[in-house]
């Protein structure tokens, strides 16, 4: 029995050692197939890796050492790489390697690895020379920054560098430009910054500078010299390198403080240097003053101060000048003299005639003798009145050739007087409204030489000239001296106020308007209310009243039992009274005396639009448009719409072709719109066509990429532009000058009042009436409660809302643009 037992037991201890030892072998399942590559660099540098093609793709930086690689990688669970071993294992790739993964259950898989070394990023200059003047640049690769130095006379602005880079692929580039060594010309006369682009695209900035070779100067004068707590001005003999000063009679001259000027690079005074205005210096006795130069060369200057006589005088008084017989005026406050000569006289060598109570007269070093002494007077001379007793006073003299305007009048295509403001140089008119300046003519009077506008000389009586632009007018001496007088147009305001036509709706009825008696008559239909008529007006005034109240078009009802006075106001504060007359005509009776009933017309809807728009070809040509977006949908997602709030009718006329987005993808609601972007958009959504008599703006050129639209507009009534002309394309829209180019298409009369307008920042706006009459039609918001910023800009998307809410006021034309949205 207890042999049994251990032979049992010695079974039990093997079998519990097999299995610790080969759990794997007794326990084991099938092995993974898994054998792929989860990530694989070299050098740190990243991999793509294929794990359907097999295979493994490494760019490493250039230059690098493909034949020695540390491999970093990791595959699948289980899986090993046949010898090799991540962060261990070192290969050479100078030409593509298979790796082979081998799965868990001994299944293999190859994977060639091709290690790609990437584009150079070499960029350094390794030479930058001249060779016209010859010049050798130094280098410095820490700062990267090039130096050369140039014969002093070179033209710095014309230089053509040569020059090499540590990859013969790398560019040189300035500003952008790139540069060819040996051919490209630059301006150094300014620090320049060449950046060398790598082949792989990194940059490195160097900046090259030009240096001129300075000769040492040898200039060393005294060229000014004075004491600072006097008028005394030194007289500077430079033959015999002396300085001769003299001070009022009791003046301390042990201890004078010298100013002067040197051409030298430092003057000495007993060895020591000397600061212009500092030092104090005993000047009893003569003194030395020793100037250097760059070279290292001097000259000794012997100064002399010398104490006047007690009874000599301190007169110093520039009492007159003339020059060729023309007195100067002599300003005493301020110490200046100014001389006019005629136009055609020369400045140059003149000899001037003067009187003075001081002693002598100089010019810098140079003694002046009255009618005797010539002096080039080009440009302004310093005149110095030495008195007795040493003191000094300076006259600044300025000979100016005569070159005045005296007189500048149009004489066609009317007559008016320049008013010329001879201190400030302007030329005012006043120019009746309506003026065409383009071709004027104008007599004139100068004591100059000739005038000149535009650079074109002008010929009294005879140049034409446009003046709509306020050009500047010179007058030219014999010089060529030019003096700009301003012209300055003071446009009248327009005076028309008449009341061109003036009509009835309901029934419909047009006045009979006499321009000579200032009546208009209108005759309606027995049983017409005629104590609540909204007629329908044009002017060519401002603004139209009855009393105190402002009339607008179509919307102000009155009561025209008795007649009506309507007063047009001109832009010019004048006004016009007009005398409106309705009768009711007599009631119609048969022959039999009994009165006919009156035929009722059937009733119709009103076009929303004036004739400038056909409302049935409209129809018809956006029911095309809607075909064509269906059949030919125009791409419009925009990054920047989805939240805006005129998402709808943004997407509504991209697809039907009227509005357009930027390159980047976005429509930018938000932004500004021109008044030719805005043009464009009308007569692209109304179908507007353009007529052969087309209107041109003197701003709008051929070349004008939205010349068809703005013409177009122009011929059709739409657009009138500017007083001068013009229509600045280019300038932004403002939000009352939409609803003004609005109030040409609709016809506010025909539309129902949907609300009433009460905008509390319009009182003073040009089209204020336009504005209430859009509000009350619906068509325009404000900006916020009681507000509608008529001269802020609008934005796009204000502006296609604005023209989509015109559309809608036709009921078919609503139902046809309600088909794209669904």
């Amino acid at each position: 029995m207890l042999s049994s037992f251990k032979k049992a037991t010695s079974i039990a201890l093997v079998l519990s050692l097999l299995i610790s030892m080969f759990p794997q072998m007794i326990f084991a399942s099938a092995g993974s197939s898994a054998k792929e590559f989860l990530s694989f660099s070299v050098e740190g540098n990243p991999s793509v890796i294929d794990n359907v093609n097999h295979t493994i793709e490494v760019v490493v930086p250039y230059r690098s050492a493909v034949n020695n690689m540390f491999e970093i990688f990791e595959v699948s669970e289980g899986a090993t790489v046949l010898n090799h071993t991540s962060n261990v294992t070192r290969t050479n790739y100078s030409s593509p390697v298979i790796l082979t993964v081998v799965a868990e259950d001994n299944s293999r898989q190859d994977y060639t690895v091709t290690v790609t070394i990437g584009p150079s990023n070499l960029k350094s200059i390794t030479a930058f020379n001249l060779v016209a003047p010859v010049a050798k640049s130094f280098i410095d690769d820490e700062a990267f920054a090039i130096y050369l130095t140039v014969p002093k006379g070179t033209d710095v602005t014309a230089l053509t560098p040569t020059f090499s880079t540590d990859d013969s692929g790398a560019q040189l580039l300035v500003n952008g430009d790139v540069q060819t060594s040996g051919v490209s010309i630059q301006d150094f006369s300014q620090p320049l910054i060449y950046t060398v682009k790598a082949l792989d695209g990194s940059t490195r900035d160097y900046r090259v500078t030009v240096n001129i070779h300075i000769e040492p100067s040898t200039a060393k004068e005294i060229t000014y010299f004075a004491l600072a707590s006097h008028s005394s001005i030194g007289i500077i003999d430079e033959s015999n390198q002396t300085i001769t000063l003299t001070v009022p009679h009791g003046t301390n001259r042990a201890a004078l403080v010298p100013t002067f000027i040197t051409t030298g690079t430092r003057v000495l005074l007993y060895g020591n240097q000397q600061v212009s205005g500092e030092a104090v210096v005993n000047f009893t006795n003569p003194v030395d003053y020793t100037v250097e130069d760059e070279a290292g060369n001097s000259l000794i200057y012997q100064v002399t101060v010398k104490e006047a006589a007690s009874t000599a005088s301190t007169t110093k008084v520039l009492q007159t000048f003339s020059i060729d017989g023309v007195e100067g005026l002599i300003d005493e406050d301020a110490k200046t003299i100014s001389v006019v000569l005629p136009t055609g006289s020369t400045r140059q060598n003149k000899t001037a005639t003067f009187t003075t109570n001081g002693q002598s007269v100089y010019i810098g070093n140079t003694s002046q003798t009255s009618g005797a002494t010539a002096n080039d007077f080009t440009t302004p001379q310093t005149y110095t009145v030495f008195a007795e007793n040493g003191l000094t006073q300076n006259y600044v003299v300025s000979v100016t050739l005569a070159n005045e305007l005296k007189s500048y009048d149009l004489i066609s295509p009317i007559q008016a007087v320049g008013k010329i403001d001879p201190l400030n140089h302007t030329i005012t008119f006043d120019i009746p409204y309506g003026t065409d300046l383009s071709v004027t003519k104008a007599v004139y009077v100068t004591t100059g030489d000739h005038i000149k506008i535009n650079e074109v000389v002008q010929q009294s009586g005879v140049t034409e000239t446009d003046l709509r632009l306020s050009p500047i007018i010179y007058t030219v001496d014999s010089d060529n001296v030019s003096v700009p007088y301003r012209v300055i147009l003071n446009i009248g305001l327009n005076p028309a106020k008449e009341l061109t036509t003036f009509k009835i709706t309901n029934p419909e009825r047009i006045g009979v308007v006499d321009q000579a008696g200032r009546t208009i008559s209108i005759t309606v239909p027995h049983g017409t209310n005629v104590t609540q008529l909204a007629p329908i007006f044009t002017s060519t005034g401002s603004h139209v009243k009855v009393g105190n109240e402002n009339q607008v078009s179509g919307v102000t009802t009155q009561n025209f039992t008795n007649p009506v006075t309507y007063t047009v106001f001109a832009a010019d504060g004048t006004r016009q009274d007009y005398v409106v007359t309705v009768t009711v005509a007599p009631r119609e009776s048969s022959n039999n005396g009994t009165y006919l009933p009156v035929p009722t017309k059937p009733t119709t809807n009103p076009s929303p639009f004036y004739p400038v728009v056909n409302q049935e070809k409209l129809k018809a040509y956006l029911k095309d448009k809607i075909e064509q977006a269906s059949t030919d949908p125009v791409s419009g997602i925009f990054s920047d719409v989805n939240q805006h709030w005129s998402k709808t009718n943004i997407d509504l006329f991209v697809k039907m072709g009227f509005v357009k987005g930027y390159e980047d993808d976005t429509f930018r609601p938000n932004g500004s719109i021109t008044r030719a972007e805005f043009a464009a958009m009308i007569v692209r959504v109304f179908n507007i066509e353009a007529q052969k008599n087309a209107t041109s703006f003197t701003d709008v050129k051929e070349a004008h990429w939205a010349i068809k639209y703005i013409e177009a507009l122009a011929v059709s009534g739409i657009i009138t532009g500017y007083v001068d002309g013009t229509f600045k394309p280019n300038d932004v829209i403002s939000r009352a000058e939409i609803i003004a180019i609005i109030s040409r298409i609709v016809d506010f009369n025909a539309i129902g009042k949907n609300k009433t307008a009460d905008f509390n920042d319009i009182a003073g706006s040009w089209n204020a009436d336009e504005i209430r009459a859009a509000a009350a039609a619906g068509i325009i918001n404000g900006r916020k409660v009681g507000s509608f910023a008529p001269q802020e800009q609008s934005t796009r998307a204000e502006a296609l809302s604005i023209i989509l809410r015109v559309l809608n006021l036709n009921a078919d034309v609503r139902l046809l643009l309600d088909q794209p949205k669904t």
